[in-house]
């Protein structure tokens, strides 16, 4: 087990199958919900998402592709409301669109990475760079997108 991003974690399993799998991220999903974490006389709830894929019944060629499909359904379990864990069986009902691995891995950076731990110079920057970008989606998709606004509001901090 490691951590591979934010707050995303990555376990692998040796000789174990699928359905073993499954059982402990219900195991672990069960206890991580019934916990009770006090801060400030406030009880905090909690919840996790789980992505899996195996190589006993997913159909693919390398370690590699093997964590890309499971970080694809743990992204469909978290923005699902009940169902928090997603499996083969899941996917296949509805197949994520792929992007080109070049903007697999930019969007998987950006994913990863924290806004609160950039300057602010350093989050002008990046915004910057990726409003172009955003604005063509944006168009390709026809979803109204403020770009000029933000594009002033940047201005506007430089002075």
């Amino acid at each position: 087990m490691g951590r591979t991003g934010e707050a995303t974690f990555t376990v692998i399993f040796g000789g174990t199958s699928s359905q073993q799998a499954i059982a402990f991220a219900r195991r672990v999903q069960d206890q991580i919900e019934k916990a009770q974490i006090t801060y400030r006389d406030q009880v905090l709830k909690m919840r996790a998402s789980f992505g899996l894929a195996a190589l006993d019944i997913d159909p693919v060629g390398s370690l590699e592709e093997l964590m890309k499909l499971a970080l694809q359904r743990l992204h469909q379990a978290a923005s699902r409301a009940a169902q928090r864990i997603v499996g083969r069986d899941e996917v296949n009902l509805v197949k994520p669109a792929t992007l080109p691995s070049d903007l697999e891995r930019a969007v998987q950076a950006f994913e990863g990475a924290s806004a609160e731990q950039l300057g602010d110079a350093a989050a002008g920057e990046a915004l910057r760079r990726i409003l172009p970008f955003l604005l063509a989606v944006c168009r390709r998709l026809n979803i109204e997108f403020p770009a000029d606004k933000i594009a002033q509001a940047l201005k506007d901090r430089e002075k």
